[in-house]
């Protein structure tokens, strides 16, 4: 019998999610030069054709995300960290799961990012709240987990 799951200490999760945010800059670096080059646009782009890039953009960052959960439950930094998404069983997300968890993490974000929009600059202070709310969590996952049926777990 294996031992059970254990969830990593929330300072390492943080130190992974820094670790993504340079690794997805390149991702979305190179998305948006050939977003840019093949439609022959320039910044910054007029209104129809951005709100084409940013759908091009959220399904561009969709697709990694979700294809490295569904291969592995890791991404690089992950792997790092020595970390893997699950479902609540343990077992590797399936499609659907892993395209709700994306979903997820978007829908979280989006007070913090509309209250800064509508220019509320204290917006920005709500940003970490899906995040802090693993203190509170009895499985001490981010929200977003909750929310998903997902689980961030040490990997061996």
């Amino acid at each position: 019998m294996s031992a059970p799951a254990t969830t990593p200490r929330l300072r390492r999760r943080l130190a992974s999610l820094v670790y993504e945010s340079i690794l997805l800059f390149g991702v979305a670096f190179i998305a948006a030069y050939l977003f840019l080059a093949l439609t022959q646009s320039k910044y910054p782009i007029p209104s129809p054709m951005r709100h084409l890039f940013q759908s091009y953009m959220f399904a561009v960052i969709g697709i990694y995300f979700v294809w490295c959960w569904r291969h592995g439950g890791q991404t690089l930094p992950m792997k790092t960290w020595k970390m893997r998404v699950t479902d609540q069983a343990g077992s590797t997300v399936s499609l659907a799961r892993a395209w709700w968890r994306y979903t997820m993490i978007w829908v979280t974000l989006l007070p913090a990012l509309l209250l800064y929009s509508f220019g509320y600059k204290w917006g920005l202070a709500v940003l970490p709240l899906p995040l802090l709310w693993a203190v509170i969590d009895p499985g001490r996952q981010f929200l977003y987990d909750r929310l998903a049926r997902t689980a961030i777990i040490a990997a061996t």
